[in-house]
């Protein structure tokens, strides 16, 4: 037998078990003996089956044994008393994430997606009743509203509605460059919109 470039003749180690489903002898190396009960993947999903019921039908039959179950008030409140059990108390004020002042659970100060944003966004909608203010044959995909003056340039314009015009996905533009030889166009489609 020609030897193989890099391949060398170690006899393994290990030991004969017997499989736990068919008790067929199986060979296991040492380093799975613990792992190595079964002689294939068959014998074990078998060995796992054997003597459970079919899960559907027991949980059909689990689901019809409760329905229409009517607890009574003391029943609802050991339940309750279980759940709050569980978080260890840690719900409400005692919290460890709860915020005293909730003015904050408001996601103003989140900058793109927060609240303010997303209010902004819709008003400039509903002011180009929903369409692209270019509106010609290339119009296509969803409407977005498009800062006129960048966002990070002029932090205090973002949630100025004026500043805002309403794009199709295909008029929106792709580069910084462009953004900025559109912001006259953009400005007097707005300023039109505004006098009508």
């Amino acid at each position: 037998m020609a030897r193989t470039k890099g391949s060398k003749n170690k006899k393994k180690k290990g030991i004969i078990i017997n499989c736990n489903n068919c008790n067929k002898e199986v060979y296991a190396e040492t380093s799975r003996i613990v792992r190595k009960k079964f002689c294939s993947m068959s014998c074990r999903t078998s060995f796992n089956r054997r003597g459970k019921k079919n899960t559907i039908i027991s949980n059909e039959k689990n689901r019809l044994s409760h329905l229409g179950r009517k607890y009574t008030f003391e029943h609802c409140k050991a339940i309750s008393e279980a759940l709050k059990g569980k978080s260890n108390g840690r719900f409400g004020e005692k919290h460890p994430f709860w915020i005293k002042d909730r003015s904050l659970l408001k996601d103003d100060h989140r900058n793109r997606g927060g609240q303010l944003h997303r209010e902004w966004s819709n008003d400039v909608k509903k002011r180009d009743n929903f369409k692209c203010r270019i509106n010609n044959q290339d119009c296509e995909g969803r409407i977005e509203a498009h800062h006129i003056l960048g966002w990070t340039e002029y932090p205090e314009l973002r949630y100025e509605i004026n500043n805002g015009i309403t794009l199709c996905h295909a008029h929106h533009p792709r580069k910084r460059a462009e953004e900025k030889l559109l912001i006259p166009e953009f400005q007097r489609l707005v300023e039109v919109s505004l006098s009508n």
